[in-house]
């Protein structure tokens, strides 16, 4: 599913200490899939749980790290100092999050940053980037309910992400069509007002 990795450390953080227990965690998600009649049993077993922080000092290191080394998973693959985001995450008219994911097996840390942009009626996508250990858990789906209801809580209209494809981010070529968006010029959009909350099994803490 993976061939290569989303993420090469630069720094040494609690996730990077705690690599060997991931993949501990995740060859057990294996065998407790393969036990499972379908994917969706799999999934609803795992009883996830998503943590969705903003940007600051206690996850600041973490998610610099990510925004400059994820390359797979990252719809638009820009590079940010941690200064640079803090300063970022303090303006008002921006949103800068982190998410985390827990299940039965263990904590799989810090693994989403996406950060917005209000511009007027439209919340822009600035950055969409994801870790590659929790690829078809739902994250995806959670992750746009979370900024479809953010959105709308600051009387946005649309949500408008874009795609800017690189050597190594294919993967994620077809994301905003597979969650519903729709073409519009050299963006993708989605209309809030119609939007239905996507499934999931992953809950928020």
């Amino acid at each position: 599913m993976c061939r290569h990795r989303y993420f090469e450390t630069a720094a040494l953080t609690v996730e990077d200490a705690g690599r060997a227990g991931y993949y501990e965690q995740n060859a057990k998600r294996q065998s407790l899939a393969a036990g499972c009649a379908d994917m969706d049993a799999f999934l609803a077993s795992l009883d996830m749980r998503a943590t969705v922080d903003p940007v600051g000092d206690l996850n600041i290191e973490r998610v610099a790290q990510l925004t400059n080394k994820s390359n797979q998973f990252n719809l638009t693959t820009r590079r940010r100092t941690a200064g640079e985001i803090r300063e970022l995450a303090a303006r008002p008219d921006w949103v800068a999050l982190a998410f985390s994911l827990h299940d039965t097996l263990g904590d799989n840390g810090l693994i989403s940053v996406i950060f917005l942009q209000r511009e007027g009626k439209v919340m822009l996508i600035d950055t969409w980037l994801m870790s590659c250990r929790v690829l078809q858990r739902g994250m995806e789906q959670f992750t746009l309910n979370e900024l479809v209801r953010r959105a709308k809580d600051g009387g946005c209209k649309t949500l408008r992400g874009h795609y800017i494809p690189t050597e190594k981010n294919g993967l994620v070529k077809e994301h905003y069509s597979g969650l519903g968006f729709s073409r519009a010029a050299d963006a993708w959009e989605l209309a809030l007002d119609s939007f239905v909350a996507l499934k999931t099994h992953i809950k928020k803490s």
